[in-house]
């Protein structure tokens, strides 16, 4: 019933996930040394890293498709929200909560997500969308005169330029700009000054709506249930009998990690009367704003944006600051 919640997918029941990319020595000695594959969809990425399956299917709120797929070294897309259903899916934040791609080639990503776009009746948020052809995914040489990439306009967003970037992450990036330019595209440099604003927004919307998803992990309808032994601890400590309550503190303090109790706490504390409007309304608030930044951006000829990947290959043991 443990959710991973870890930018590292370190905090899963079944142990932490380690990236093929390590050295089979600190693999086989489970050493703190080993590389993370991401996450929270680190397991996802690391499986088609290793070559165990074709491609795989992750969720990302905040990041936990891409992440995975840049400290592995594939292919992670997400989608846009509402293209592929998210029925099925375990919610975490249901409003941003995607099912995205892993995939080992571009062309690979594109052929899953042919298989897993669309409207869906059993998910209302679903829409229909435009099918990406498979020429529109090739790296087709360019022609005398014809760059595959001419008429595209890059933004490169001045406010991703921050203070915790490691330099090679930054030439990285100034690299991947220069090969856009040389294939065709306008890469330019753009503002969108709300950035600062979304990661704050984001740890107060995802806990709050996780609380909510969370609720139904009671011991009675989903998951886990604690016996009979837990309950009777749980009522003794109340200084009450057994109880549904009982079995409902058994079941959750047994079945919950502590990050997904922090997070509850947090999303608790967010929702309650005293509190909904300075954090969730206002919140709220700043995510339209954020919106309307990048729509600003695409209605003025910009057709992407390109951020950088905000740490180098981790350790396991290592906390960076990528959101998921």
């Amino acid at each position: 019933m443990d959710c991973v919640y870890s930018n590292a997918t370190a905090n899963s029941y079944f142990g932490r996930t380690i990236s093929p990319l390590s050295t089979p020595s600190l693999v086989a000695s489970n050493s703190d040394e080993c590389l993370s594959a991401g996450g929270s969809s680190g397991g996802s990425a690391a499986a088609v890293a290793a070559h165990c399956c074709y491609a795989a299917i992750g969720s990302d709120t905040g990041g936990s498709v891409r992440l995975p797929a840049a400290y592995t070294g594939i292919v992670g897309l997400k989608p846009s929200y509402g293209r592929v259903s998210r029925f099925g899916l375990i919610e975490y934040a249901s409003s941003l909560d995607t099912v995205g791609v892993l995939a080992r080639s571009v062309e690979d990503a594109r052929l899953i997500l042919s298989v897993i776009e669309g409207v869906d009746a059993m998910d209302s948020t679903s829409v229909a969308s435009h099918p990406v052809s498979a020429a529109s995914t090739a790296s087709a040489p360019a022609t005398a005169g014809s760059l595959p990439l001419a008429g595209k306009t890059v933004g490169v967003p001045n406010e991703y330029f921050v203070s915790e970037l490691d330099p090679e992450i930054v030439e990285r990036w100034r690299s991947g700009a220069a090969q856009l330019a040389a294939a065709g595209a306008t890469v330019t440099h753009v503002s969108l000054p709300t950035t600062r604003l979304a990661l704050p927004s984001y740890y107060i919307l995802a806990p709050a709506e996780a609380t909510s998803n969370l609720a139904r992990y009671d011991g009675v309808r989903y998951g886990h249930s604690a016996d009979a032994s837990a309950v009777t601890a749980a009522a003794a400590a109340s200084g009450g009998g057994m109880t549904t309550a009982s079995l409902y503190t058994a079941t959750r303090s047994e079945g919950f990690g502590a990050e997904v109790k922090r997070r509850i706490m947090i999303g608790n504390f967010v929702l309650s009367s005293s509190s909904y409007q300075t954090y969730v309304e206002r919140s709220q608030r700043l995510r339209r704003i954020v919106t309307e930044d990048f729509k600003s951006l695409f209605q003025n000829g910009v057709r992407h944006t390109r951020p950088p990947c905000f740490c180098l290959i981790g350790r396991v043991s290592d906390r960076c600051c990528c959101v998921v």
